[in-house]
């Protein structure tokens, strides 16, 4: 019950963000245009991903066009 959501504070007010995550093999499995609620882990499709590191690209779409990118690790 302890950090089952990756919630990214402060992106509810950029309402054309953009995230997206990645496989080590660069294989998108998550995007998110809008307003962003949170990431359980989960692929497009819904199914439950492995444990692994996974790799984030956020673009705000902002007047900047401000990009932040990293990382995110499963752990069950």
């Amino acid at each position: 019950g302890i950090n089952d959501q990756w919630n990214i504070e402060g992106l509810e007010m950029y309402e054309d963000a953009h995230v997206q995550i990645f496989n080590r093999w660069g294989a998108n499995i998550y995007n998110r245009y809008g307003i962003y609620d949170s990431w359980e882990g989960q692929s497009k499709d819904g199914g439950e991903l492995p444990v692994a590191t996974y790799y984030y690209v956020i673009i705000l779409n902002d007047d900047r066009n401000r990009q932040f990118s990293g990382d995110v690790t499963i752990i069950r």
